[in-house]
């Protein structure tokens, strides 16, 4: 996330307003607040977040650790006024086109409304900003909160739950790890349980679903940084720095993005910049035809 905003970011910028949504436990924003600095001299970065109330995902008092770890990480600013929670059904605190960049990490498979909530993005983005976000689509062969491949695929309860007993007892899923947690959890209780976290707790969706939403809503979506995520893990190691960069070739993005979209998160860069502008006149001129 750090390398994406740090290559997406103007030319000269001096100050930015970032917004993490469904922030969790601050761990992101204390690296964007520690790290964006480090790699631009002098270029002040403001950095906001909220979660919601309303949530199963997240633990019992996670929003009070969320501050203690940022007031710790980052200390100097009052983090109980840059930290918001709301529900989820509730429009963002924040003024229209205020924020450079809207992040999320992990956050798009658990939104249970899209549309409200890139129609939010849009709304407090300025009309340059960007929304970054990492998470899995529902193109993905594997879900990762349960560990049973294809199981977010399935929307019948009694199949769901058929599938997640037969893959734990193939030794799939975390069902070993749970029960040595719980002694007393039964493989009935466990299937259960994630079948229903998958479906009351999770809401993929897919690159084409996506596609409409975000159109609908004035954001304009690019996965060109997606595969750059595997090359500079492997950059890091040689102790190379880091910096993303969109892929030229058309070609090539959507071969890599055909593949990575089924095996891991993906990197969505959504763009509220639209260059096709109304006349003074108040009327828009029609492209020219071809052919």
């Amino acid at each position: 996330m750090v390398s994406v905003i740090n290559s997406c970011l103007a030319t000269g910028a001096v100050e930015i307003n970032i917004l993490d949504a469904g922030c969790g436990d601050g761990v992101l924003m204390a690296l964007l607040s520690q790290l964006l600095p480090k790699l631009n001299d002098k270029l002040v970065v403001n950095i906001f977040g909220f979660d919601v109330c309303d949530s199963q995902v997240q633990g019992t008092g996670y929003f009070g650790k969320t501050i203690k770890l940022l007031t710790d990480e980052v200390p100097g600013i009052n983090w109980e006024m840059r930290l918001r929670q709301i529900k989820s059904t509730d429009r963002w605190p924040y003024e229209g086109k205020f924020f450079d960049f809207v992040v999320s990490n992990q956050v798009l498979e658990h939104v249970s409304d899209h549309a409200f909530f890139f129609s939010e993005i849009s709304r407090v983005l300025k009309d340059d900003g960007r929304g970054i976000h990492l998470f899995p689509l529902k193109d993905c062969w594997h879900e990762g909160h349960i560990n049973v491949p294809f199981s977010h695929w399935i929307t019948d309860r009694r199949i769901m739950y058929s599938y997640i007993y037969m893959a734990s007892l193939l030794g799939m899923g975390k069902y070993r790890a749970h029960k040595r947690a719980d002694v007393n959890l039964t493989r009935s209780q466990y299937c259960i349980r994630h079948t229903d976290y998958i479906l009351f707790n999770t809401n993929y969706i897919s690159h084409d679903e996506l596609a409409i939403v975000a159109k609908r809503n004035g954001l304009a979506i690019s996965f060109g940084f997606t595969h750059w995520l595997f090359i500079n893990k492997l950059r890091s190691l040689l102790s190379f720095r880091l910096r993303y960069k969109m892929v030229n070739s058309s070609a090539l993005t959507i071969f890599l993005f055909w593949i990575m979209k089924r095996i891991t998160s993906v990197t969505l860069v959504m763009d509220k910049q639209n260059t096709y502008r109304q006349e003074l006149t108040g009327h828009q001129v029609a492209p020219e035809k071809t052919g």
